[in-house]
């Protein structure tokens, strides 16, 4: 299989506008997932990469999960015991610690929320919202397997992108692909979020140098979108209308105390009323 970089996969469209935003992702068809992120220049990538930690302990997560196991029952506010190493990577992910997750969802206007709500992003910058196909993937990853693995022997193609696949696959060494998971035992915020994980199959590999097995897709197959971040006003309190906020995405105090800050650091100031009352003139409204 030929080499190939990031950039045959993908394709930067660069919107001017929250409207271009809400204009473009209606075309996408259901098969595609999305990631927002605060700054367009961040590569695609999971909490493990980006933490170097493969450079202390090749097999990090399972030594994160043998941790957690000895720990959890010291919490009695936790409910439930993962079953999969799927879902205890879950867990690890939602509790900050590094995994080779890569957090998705299946609604594009989360994702944006998720791009547009840090206060701290420099409004000079684009936000991007990445797209990808999840069939495409799909497709990839079965083709790369039956190739080159025998796992497909006993494990029913219905099933393959299961935990169960996940479990055969998880310690397998040589593995450079990129699969989609539906985490089968999904906590709330994560059926809220309409969550999906993108898992790099070779965590000790950079996501971007992984993509080889995509090369007899039909390009591309990740679509990356960029808005001005000067329109996260907008975009914000349109969301807010579509009831994706913090309290929504995370139920409880915390998230509705966040909610409230996005709420109020959002709405309209001074001169963008003065600036509505002069088009409203302008345009015979009022007097």
């Amino acid at each position: 299989m030929k080499n190939s970089t990031f950039k045959e996969y993908f394709k930067q469209i660069d919107l001017k506008s929250w409207l271009d935003f809400k204009s473009k992702v209606d075309s996408f068809k259901l098969e595609w997932i999305y990631r927002g992120q605060a700054n367009a220049s961040w590569d695609l990538s999971s909490s493990l990469e980006r933490s170097s930690m493969t450079e202390i302990e090749h097999n990090i997560e399972e030594v994160f999960i043998t941790e957690y196991k000895k720990a959890i029952s010291s919490f009695p506010d936790y409910s439930g015991t993962p079953e999969t190493n799927l879902e205890w990577l879950s867990l690890l992910q939602h509790h900050g610690t590094p995994t080779r997750l890569i957090d998705f969802t299946h609604s594009p206007y989360i994702a944006a929320y998720f791009a547009f709500q840090e206060e701290a992003i420099d409004k000079s910058e684009p936000v991007a919202i990445w797209c990808v196909n999840r069939i495409r993937f799909y497709q990839g990853a079965l083709y790369y397997l039956k190739k080159n693995f025998d796992v497909l022997a006993y494990i029913d193609r219905r099933y393959l992108f299961s935990e169960s696949t996940f479990e055969e696959l998880f310690r397998r060494a040589g593995l450079d692909c990129v699969m989609p998971f539906d985490p089968a035992n999904a906590n709330q915020r994560q059926l809220i979020q309409q969550s999906v994980f993108l898992a790099a199959m070779n965590p000790e590999k950079r996501f971007i140098d992984q993509l080889a097995f995509l090369d007899y897709q039909e390009k591309p197959v990740v679509t990356k979108l960029t808005i001005p971040g000067s329109e996260r006003k907008i975009a914000l309190r349109d969301l807010m209308k579509m009831n994706i906020t913090h309290a929504t995405l995370f139920p409880g105090i915390d998230g509705f105390a966040r909610s409230l800050n996005l709420k109020y650091s959002t709405l309209a100031t001074l001169g963008e009323i003065g600036g509505w009352i002069q088009d409203l003139k302008r345009d015979g409204f009022v007097t």
